[in-house]
């Protein structure tokens, strides 16, 4: 179902470099490789096994970053009639997904730093960090894709 376009030098050093602000957050390097394939794949769905193939990544290593990017509901699995294989791509409401998950954390910051504020009235690095976090929901909520 899927015939993969072959990638290109400039594909591979951007699902490097997606890859590379993957992994700064903590993720493994395999979630931004599958992440940033899936930006530029063609066709936009790709099974597992080329996705491993095209990222020389092992079954294993494909199976947590898909895993992975669907839980945070990044990326979704597609069948197609008469195909046992399941194929994955990037979910058409992925980003604002994620922009939704960035507010809903930041606030939780706010509301950890106004207990801290709470309890340690006056303490300007909670105070910072309450500043910091309204100032972020105000300019993501902003944000309109």
């Amino acid at each position: 179902m899927s015939d993969q376009r072959p990638l290109s030098v400039d594909d591979l050093n951007f699902i490097d470099e997606i890859s590379n602000l993957i992994s700064e957050s903590g993720l493994p390097r395999s979630v931004g490789k599958v992440l940033g394939f899936l930006l530029v794949c063609q066709p936009e769905h790709q099974s597992s096994e080329a996705i491993q193939g095209h990222l020389h990544l092992s079954a294993g290593s494909a199976s947590t970053a898909t895993t992975l990017l669907r839980r945070i509901q990044l990326i979704t699995a597609m069948t197609f009639p008469g195909d046992r294989k399941i194929y994955y791509r990037l979910d058409p409401e992925c980003w604002n997904r994620l922009l939704q998950l960035r507010i809903q954390q930041a606030e939780r910051g706010r509301v950890l730093a106004q207990k801290g504020l709470h309890i340690h009235p006056g303490n300007a690095r909670i105070a910072s960090m309450s500043e910091l976090y309204d100032k972020s929901i105000e300019v993501m909520k902003q944000i309109r894709l």
